[in-house]
């Protein structure tokens, strides 16, 4: 079973390259637990 489902995946993706935020950023902002891609 997938940790995080499509949607929530698509939003962070569409997050991360339309918005301003990195990876550390958003997975801070996310609560989730690694800073890595």
């Amino acid at each position: 079973m997938a940790k995080y489902n499509e949607e929530f995946k698509i939003k962070l993706v569409t997050e991360y390259l339309y918005g301003n935020l990195g990876y550390k950023s958003l997975a801070k902002k996310y609560n989730m637990g690694s800073e890595t891609p």
